[in-house]
């Protein structure tokens, strides 16, 4: 980690914005730690101390960075602008130089491998690589197995393509495996029995319901569930975050009145 990075508000995972090196299972299991930005800047004694639960599941971890790190907001920044337009929770990394003026290519969603950026009249394609936290199976799965809390654990990887990936440990628990699976493999929602009703980062209908009264938005799901799951989702249009009920596959309803 050098002196300074630039990263969104509020809080960020750790191998969204920081190199790490070492094992696949180690990486994603160090890059899935939560960092919640408090002013503009880390401390590396708050570092170690949040990565010290690695230790519990057999990680050891060196760190490679100055006593403090600056932050720097990037709300404003192109990664974070093409979070908001793809309606992306979390975070999209720009593979080159983000200069130029942005221009969308046709059907532009989550998991869009490249975008255009037009400079002096040149267009020219920008690789983007689509961060979110995965779920990762501890041991060998054979089919007809069930998914328990003690066999997975969240990482953080890369959503490629527009498969839609399971993101919260929860989204998994109690399925049927329906094709054999290698330990520290990202489990995806097509290997497994069984709908969870509302997948992580999908989008998703929100409703409340007050009196006869009924109005809707538009949410992306931060965690996943099935039909009676309460979970938290973004609204997209004011960025805050709600929690509800899943009342239908892709369906989530608000309680009290506030979207």
């Amino acid at each position: 980690m050098g002196s300074q990075l630039t990263a969104r508000d509020g809080g960020w995972h750790l191998g969204e914005y920081v190199s790490i090196q070492g094992s696949r299972r180690d990486a994603m299991l160090a890059g899935a730690v939560w960092i919640h930005v408090r002013g503009d800047e880390i401390r590396r004694e708050e570092l170690v101390y949040l990565l010290s639960p690695l230790k519990g599941l057999g990680v050891s971890v060196r760190l490679e960075m100055p006593r403090r790190v600056r932050v720097i907001s990037g709300a404003e920044s192109l990664e974070a602008r093409l979070a908001k337009l793809s309606r992306w929770p979390w975070r999209v990394e720009v593979l080159g130089d983000p200069s130029g003026e942005l221009e969308l290519p046709l059907g532009f969603r989550d998991g869009y491998p490249f975008v255009y950026m037009r400079d002096r009249g040149q267009r020219r394609k920008v690789s983007l690589r689509w961060h979110q936290p995965v779920v990762l199976a501890r041991d060998v799965m054979k089919r007809g197995d069930v998914v328990s809390r003690e066999r997975v654990v969240l990482g953080l990887g890369e959503k490629r393509g527009f498969e839609e990936l399971p993101s919260s440990v929860d989204e998994v628990l109690g399925r049927r495996v329906r094709t054999p699976v290698r330990a520290w493999a990202v489990l995806r929602g097509s290997w497994l029995e069984g709908s969870s009703g509302v997948l992580g980062g999908q989008t998703v209908e929100l409703v409340c319901r007050v009196g006869g009264v009924s109005v809707s938005a538009v949410g992306r799901s931060v965690d996943g569930g099935r039909v009676g799951d309460r979970v938290r989702v973004m609204n997209v249009q004011t960025r805050a975050i709600v929690t509800g009920v899943v009342e239908a596959p892709g369906v989530v309803r608000v309680e009290g009145g506030d979207l």
